[in-house]
């Protein structure tokens, strides 16, 4: 184990790197492993432009560029974290359609509808049977569906 240590080569170290991007392509962590394989890839890059350099001053430069591209991301993620559009999941979306209204498309009959909003349709859950073609206002979601009730003019 040591006799690997002591003739590391710039290819260890390029595998090192595209290892950890892989994994963080692979197993999504936030990007935290996305940097000590930048910080990998670069002293593959110094190795093959200084191939003498001690591996202990190899392992030691990329435990300290490893450590500062990740404490920088989480600095920048912090100052500018994303925004909400970026981090809504699709159902997150039907939390927008809360208080609007629409038109049934099909009638509520045993309290199951539809509605349709632009160019998707939605299940609707309401206590009263309508007709179709009645207003209604979606007040909260239930699982893969809408609560609508009943819009009095």
């Amino acid at each position: 184990m040591l006799d690997f240590l002591s003739n590391l080569s710039y290819w260890h170290w390029a595998v090192l790197g595209i290892a950890f991007i892989a994994c963080e392509s692979m197993f999504p962590t936030a990007l935290l492993f996305l940097w000590p394989g930048v910080a990998a890839l670069l002293i593959a890059v110094v190795v093959m432009l200084v191939p003498h350099l001690e591996p202990i001053y190899q392992v030691g430069i990329w435990l300290i560029t490893s450590l500062a591209f990740t404490l920088q991301w989480i600095d920048y993620r912090k100052a500018n974290p994303p925004k909400a559009a970026a981090r809504q999941t699709p159902r997150s979306k039907w939390n927008d359609y809360i208080g609007r209204q629409f038109t049934l498309r099909r009638a509520i009959i045993n309290g199951r509808g539809e509605i349709q909003i632009e160019e998707e349709t939605f299940a609707v859950y309401a206590i009263d049977d309508y007709p179709a073609g009645t207003l209604v206002k979606v007040t909260r979601v239930e699982g893969k569906a809408l609560r609508v009730q009943q819009v009095l003019l």
